[in-house]
Formats: C-alpha cells, structure tokens, sequence
C-alpha cells in the first residue's frame, strides 16, 4: 500500500464515520440526513481514489465509475444541504431542480456503457500511484457545470453570512472554510486529470473538511449534536483497534495487503452495522406482535445487566473488598448472580 492508498484508506473511514453518526444521531432529521449525503457522496470519490491507487489496473476502470458517481452527486447534495440549512428551498427550487437533473444525466453517461466513452474514454496508469482518467468531450461540460454549482454554492454561503446574525455567522463561516477546503481537494484530483502532476495531497483536504465541520457542529452544537463526537471518538477507537487487529491477522495469514486492507474497511464497518440492523429487527418483530414492545426496551447483555443493576459500585464498595479479602467466593457469586439475573429483584 502506498502513501496516497493510505491517506485516502484514512479519509474514507473518517468521513464514512461521520456521515453515518451524524445521519442517525442528528435531532433535526432532514438537515442530519443531507449531511449525511453530502458525506456518502465524498466517500464514494475518496473510495473511487483509493481503489485506483491500490488495486491492480484492471479494476481501476470499476473504481472510476465509483469515483465520478460521487463527483457527479457531490455538488447537488451540498446544493441541498445547503438550502435545507439556510431555509432557503423554497427560493432555489428552480435551482435545486437543474442540478439534480444535470447530476442524473452524467450518472447515466458515467455507468451506460455504451454511453462512457463520450464521458471517460479510458482509465490509464497515467502516474506511478494511481491510475487516472482521460476526458472525453463531456467531460469538459461536465467540470463547466461542476464549476458553476460549485461557485453557486460558495456565493449563497458567503451572502447568507453577510445576513446573519454575529452567533449564526461565526457558525457559517466554517461551514464556508470547511467547503473552500474540500473544494481546493476536488481541484487537486482535476489538475490530475489535465496531467498536471500536482503533490498527492487532496486526500488530506478531504480530513480537513470533516474536522472543520466536526469542530463547527461540537464548537456551535449545530442540530443539538452535543455528544455526537464523544461517540464517534469511542466508536472509531474501538472499532479501529479490531479493525488493526484483523488487519495483521489476514495479513500475517495471507501476506497479503490488498485483503488485509478489504478485512480493515469491514472491520472498521461491523460494529456500526450491527447496531443498526439489531435495531431494524427488533422493529419488525415488535410490528409482526412477536415481542412486546416493553419488553424490547430491557437489557440484552450482562453489560447491561451490570450497569442497570448498579454491581459495579457493589465491587468498588468496602463490603465487596471485604468479601473477597475473606475468600467468600460462595457470597460472591450468590451476589453476583442475584444481580445480573434479577436486576430487578429486591
């Protein structure tokens, strides 16, 4: 793996983290999920990015498809975003309306094969750690219109900063600074394009973007997410731990870094799955009638068990150092079992 697979490996589990987390936990719902949009979008170009630096050459053509489905999507989910935050939808709709539509018709010239080369004519190993498009004719509007959406964007921050608010200003102007940054990224993957060999660096401007926007939502308390960072701190520290332990099992095992790396992602990913499908189960079975819905609210694990039943301030108290300084293992596990299995119990 070299440095630029690396960086982007990075970039797209931090952005991947934040755009789940900040999807599920934010308390206004369509502000939250159009951030988490505009996430999905960025990891698909970091994905696209790292599967050319990393992979053979033969799948550099697949990754590139990914790479542009989120270039294309990108510049119209920020648009939405954006207009779902400064309230401005009903205003823009014509606007809104334009961008989807340009999106959707390089969606459809990026995956029709047929359709492609007037797109991308080729994928070649155009530096030695990436492979890199080469333009076709519409790819050239394409970048117009990217352009065009890109600066509309920029202008409706920069004016909805000039009439806000001292609070709410102060707020837009990292959202505006965190956006000019992942804009300088997306310019330096371009610049590659036109074979311009610029420093491998824009995978760092695409981490600089989600901790200017982690700072700005933690700093501000954006959509009353006060502890949605101490979460994705704990989650990414230990999901990251297991995730670096499978890494150098698989790659012990198979000596093998592109596996080890494909086990590292999924790894990464599981915990944050789990809960969620756990979740959506539960759900069903509650509307199917096959579990009462008082019921599903309770503890599921000893871990639970423990903390609702207060056993760890029983092991840290003078009577339980008492106890095992005496040997009474037969009180202990009484103790123990009387808490963990009926919590409840007095």
């Amino acid at each position: 793996m070299n440095f630029y697979a690396f960086s982007a490996l990075v970039a797209l589990a931090f952005t991947t983290s934040v755009a789940l987390i900040v999807w599920t936990k934010a308390d206004n719902k369509p502000l939250g999920m159009r951030f988490g949009l505009v996430g999905f979008s960025v990891c698909l170009w970091v994905l696209g990015c790292f599967g050319e630096s990393f992979f053979n050459y033969k799948y550099a053509y697949a990754f590139d498809r990914i790479l542009y489905t989120g270039a294309t999507l990108a510049p119209c989910l920020y648009l939405h975003f954006l207009l779902t935050f400064t309230n401005m939808i009903n205003q823009r709709k014509k606007a809104l309306l334009i961008s989807y539509l340009g999106s959707f018709f390089f969606l459809i010239f990026n995956w029709v094969p047929l359709l492609r080369p007037w797109f991308i004519k080729e994928v070649i190993m155009g530096y030695d750690y990436r492979s890199i498009a080469v333009p076709a004719k519409l790819w050239y509007i394409f970048m117009f219109l990217y352009t065009l959406c890109v600066t509309y964007c920029v202008f409706i921050l920069w004016k909805y900063m000039k009439q806000s608010a001292a609070s709410k200003r102060n707020q837009v102007k990292y959202f505006l600074l965190a956006y000019i940054i992942l804009i300088i990224g997306g310019t330096l993957y371009f610049t590659l394009v036109f074979r311009i060999n610029v420093p491998p660096i824009d995978n760092f401007f695409t981490i600089a973007y989600g901790l200017i926007m982690s700072y700005a939502i933690l700093r501000y308390r954006l959509w009353d997410l006060r502890l949605l960072f101490r979460e994705a701190t704990r989650y990414l520290i230990s999901a990251g731990l297991l995730a670096l332990v499978c890494f150098g099992v698989m790659l012990i095992l198979t000596r093998s870094t592109r596996i080890s790396a494909i086990v590292f992602g999924i790894s990464l990913i599981i915990p944050l799955l789990h809960s969620r499908i756990y979740r959506w189960i539960t759900t069903l079975r509650i509307q199917s009638g096959l579990v009462d819905p008082k019921v599903s609210k309770k503890v599921h694990t000893i871990s639970d068990r423990i903390k609702e039943s207060g056993l760890l301030n029983i092991m840290s108290s003078t009577n339980f150092v008492v106890l095992f300084l005496k040997g009474s293992n037969a009180r202990i596990k009484k103790l123990i079992i009387s808490n963990v299995v009926t919590p409840g119990a007095k």
